[in-house]
């Protein structure tokens, strides 16, 4: 939870790091002036599915979302015949994050360093959230239609 903090702060907000600049060393501010995620200024990439090496056994999200070559968002597609088919993802997702039986192992938690989003989709339903939250706080995706 610490690295995601810090890797989200360091992304949003403003960064001081000490330069000289020929009068002593001093703080200096550094902000990114762009927009942040326009179709120019970074890369996108979707995969599906992503292979991931672990430490006991591989894990295989469904998509993975890369900004920039890092993975913001993870989406697990399980199938709506299943019993509690966002439940399944959302307990897959803990595995992934080794959130689930830290003692086992059973994940990557390095991959949730960047993460900002995860959805567990099926059929037309895709509630999301931040790796962290627990089932009772992920939010239903609203359809903007007709805007």
């Amino acid at each position: 939870m610490e690295a995601n903090q810090h890797v989200w702060q360091t992304m949003v907000q403003l960064i001081s790091v000490e330069q000289d600049l020929g009068k002593g060393r001093k703080g200096q501010t550094v902000q990114d002036h762009r927009p942040r995620l326009t179709q120019h200024n970074n890369q996108f990439l979707c995969t599906n599915p992503f292979k991931v090496e672990s430490v006991n056994q591989n894990i295989i999200p469904d998509i993975l979302l890369f900004v920039n070559g890092l993975p913001l968002g993870v989406i697990e597609c399980k199938s709506p015949y299943i019993t509690n088919p966002m439940e399944s993802g959302i307990n897959q997702r803990l595995r992934y994050a080794n959130l689930r039986r830290p003692e086992d192992n059973e994940g990557c938690e390095k991959l949730f360093y960047y993460n900002q989003t995860m959805i567990s989709t099926h059929r037309d339903k895709a509630p999301g959230g931040n790796h962290q939250f627990s089932p009772g706080h992920y939010l239903e995706w609203k359809d903007p239609y007709p805007l």
